[in-house]
């Protein structure tokens, strides 16, 4: 892609330039999380270490919904 050409701007952040504000964030995040005010959703794509190259398919073709897991011990 041009982006010159096209006049598009690209910009990036590190988390770290915001440490100092971590904190307040992680209390405030929590807050909204316990109202239901945001939401999140988990996939298990698997149970067990042999399961993994079959999780890591299914995560590819689109087959999870938020964050993804996979047990690999029942500890």
């Amino acid at each position: 892609m041009r982006i010159v050409g096209k006049s598009l701007r690209v910009e990036g952040f590190l988390i770290s330039d915001y440490h100092d504000t971590w904190d307040a964030f992680f209390k405030e995040i929590d807050q909204y999380i316990r109202e239901g005010k945001i939401k999140y959703d988990t996939t298990v794509l698997g149970r067990g270490i042999e399961e993994f190259s079959q999780a890591l398919v299914r995560m590819f073709r689109g087959e999870n919904m938020g964050k993804s897991v996979l047990f690999v011990s029942n500890e």
